[in-house]
């Protein structure tokens, strides 16, 4: 039976990113995780938008070539507008655009849907959600980042949490966009996320070190995970 990946809420969905398999083997660390996951997840980033730089749109081809998983693209870039061409023709699923990069995020998430591509808005986690909630309700998903990407070691585990429950006293059960969670996520953080309301989890370092990922992604979708940030009961 194949496996149900349609995105929907109150299903842990599981976001392997790529940035953390070993980029030397591609094309076998895909297949490795295919099975497990609902969605790939591709984060773009110019050293400018965040200090590292990363792949781009034709590793996101190169990836699309070689899996039917749906591609997650997070967009990280000054400039994302310049990149909805290629990733149309990449063939991603989803993009993601960040509400303070330079370009007008509205008219970014209006040119992705006009590529025929679902289109999130992205807020860092000093963002407050009130800012972004008009452009939001054009966006067919949230994301939000659980760590600085210019200091890993700060994350916003419990900011982030917060402000999932302000989303959900904006909207009503019919219209609650998914809302994705990405960065140090692991089998500790998830719950106090997944209590929040948390829907795509985005998996790095923990998914891609783990022996047995099979294992690994029962411990993630195991109801019982209690919710803990920190050291501490959320």
């Amino acid at each position: 039976m194949a496996m149900d990946r349609s995105l929907t809420k109150g299903r842990i969905q599981i976001a392997p990113s790529i940035f953390s398999a070993d980029l030397s083997r591609l094309a076998d660390e895909c297949s490795r995780i295919e099975r497990y996951a609902d969605l790939i997840h591709i984060d773009i980033m110019d050293g400018h938008f965040v200090p590292e730089i990363s792949i781009g749109p034709k590793v996101a081809a190169a990836i699309r070539q070689v899996t039917k998983v749906p591609l997650d693209v997070h967009l990280l870039v000054e400039e994302p507008i310049n990149l909805i061409s290629e990733l149309r023709e990449a063939a991603v699923d989803r993009i993601a655009v960040h509400y303070e990069a330079n370009d007008d995020p509205l008219k970014v998430i209006r040119a992705i849907h006009d590529s025929g591509i679902e289109a999130g808005i992205a807020l860092k986690g000093e963002t407050e959600f009130a800012q972004v909630a008009p452009i939001a309700e054009e966006a067919d998903f949230i994301l939000l980042l659980t760590i600085d990407p210019a200091d890993r070691s700060r994350n916003f585990y419990r900011d982030v949490c917060n402000k999932i429950y302000e989303i959900q006293e904006i909207y009503d059960s019919t219209s609650m966009p998914l809302i994705e969670v990405d960065g140090g996520i692991d089998d500790r953080s998830i719950g106090a996320l997944r209590e929040a309301g948390a829907d795509i989890f985005v998996l790095g370092s923990y998914f891609f070190a783990a022996e047995d990922l099979e294992s690994a992604v029962h411990t993630l979708r195991s109801d019982s995970q209690p919710g803990i940030l920190n050291g501490s009961t959320a």
